[in-house]
């Protein structure tokens, strides 16, 4: 290995890739969060949950984004075929994922509206596409902020197509995007303990914000979530939100640890697999466990951290990854209609083919499904109706 180049050393764990394990920690850290996030979204009634729940998304899903910026400039993450991959992985998760909640939810099929966490994949598909474009704009940064805030009061900017996001998340992709590739990494190396002590303020100075409007009540779910506002009051919070996720983006990368560490590193490599698969798991949590909704709170922080830990752990392998990229790049192979499929191993064009009928034969069964007389639900009392466990809608 080329110890004369900089970078090495945060390669020196892989040998033979391209990673800086310092970029996997932080989405190893996140993915754990957006997990431990969604198993305790369906408790959100219970108040120290609902802050928790509050705060985590007031800044995960803005680093993550801003990461993804990061890592969208090159030709290869926004070509032809990554995106027809992301296009891919949009159509077969999103669907499996309805037809796997339709049981509990029965919801209307719509393949412009996003399920659950899957609007981020068709938000990646927009940014990828304009992000080259909007960098030559001058100003672009004051523009996206611009449009980010206006963009609340128009009602008909909802998630279809996932457009209320894209548009309210779209400064923190730019900003990755335009952020100059390498600087961080050769700052990284040159840090000092005190610097990554002043990022660590920096970062506590964000999040103290946040909880302190968690505490006075002024954050709600519908506002982290970039729906559309209520009252002019939300404009202004939406704002603040965006300079507290600033400072705790500027924490986080000045922060955290250039070497490996152990499992969250190994997450962050594999973060879009864990993303693609974990909602399934929260989703049997929610009807296996919904009985126990009124557990101590102690309880149901426990069960999220544990599930949480063992979902990441198990879809962070790295096999799973390698099945996954097959799997998508089979698909991408077909949509495009090149020789890529054939360069496939034949078990993922039958699995592909499989997938795909399975999907229509459900979307067709759960189509005409309202047709059919609804069995009447049994009755719920006390604290599990209020959760009732068929009624629970996702956003995040």
């Amino acid at each position: 290995m080329d110890i004369s180049n900089p970078l090495n050393k945060y390669r020196f764990v892989y040998e033979n890739s391209k990673r800086i394990a310092y970029w996997d920690t932080i989405q190893g850290f996140l993915i754990f969060l957006v997990v431990m996030t969604h198993y305790l979204f369906a408790y959100r009634g219970i108040d120290p949950v609902k802050s928790f729940i509050e705060l985590n998304l007031s800044f995960h899903m803005p680093v993550f984004v801003f990461v993804t910026g990061y890592f969208s400039k090159s030709e290869r993450a926004r070509g032809k075929e990554a995106l027809i991959k992301l296009i891919c992985a949009y159509l077969i998760f999103n669907f499996a994922l309805m037809l796997f909640d339709f049981p509990r939810t029965r919801s209307t099929f719509r393949l412009t509206t996003p399920y659950y966490t899957y609007w981020y994949i068709l938000a990646m598909i927009a940014w990828r596409i304009m992000a080259e474009r909007l960098s030559k704009i001058r100003f672009i940064m004051f523009f996206c902020v611009v449009v980010a805030l206006l963009t609340g009061f128009i009602e008909s900017i909802n998630n279809t197509f996932a457009l209320s996001r894209i548009f309210a998340f779209a400064p923190y992709f730019m900003a990755g995007f335009l952020f100059e590739r390498g600087k961080m990494e050769a700052f990284i190396q040159k840090r000092k303990a005190a610097t990554q002590l002043f990022g660590v303020c920096i970062a506590l100075m964000g999040i103290g914000a946040v909880a302190f409007m968690v505490v006075i009540g002024r954050l709600s779910t519908e506002i982290l979530l970039m729906k559309s506002y209520t009252n002019l009051s939300d404009v202004v919070i939406r704002a603040m939100l965006m300079i507290t996720s600033s400072l705790i983006i500027i924490g986080i990368l000045i922060s955290f640890p250039r070497r490996p560490i152990p499992f969250f590193s190994a997450w962050g490599r594999n973060s879009l697999t864990i993303f693609l698969l974990h909602r399934f798991a929260t989703l049997i949590f929610l009807v296996i466990f919904s009985r126990y909704v009124s557990w101590p709170n102690k309880w149901v922080y426990l069960a999220a951290v544990v599930c949480a830990v063992v979902t990441t752990f198990v879809l962070g392998g790295n096999w799973l990854t390698r099945f996954l990229n097959q799997l998508l790049d089979s698909g991408a192979g077909l949509l495009l209609g090149n020789d890529s499929l054939d360069q496939q191993p034949k078990w993922t064009g039958i699995l592909l083919r499989t997938i795909a009928i399975s999907l229509l034969l459900g979307t067709l069964v759960a189509s005409i499904y309202p047709f059919v007389k609804k069995q009447p639900q049994p009755q719920l009392t006390g604290i599990a109706e209020q959760f009732n466990v068929s009624s629970i809608k996702f956003n995040g």
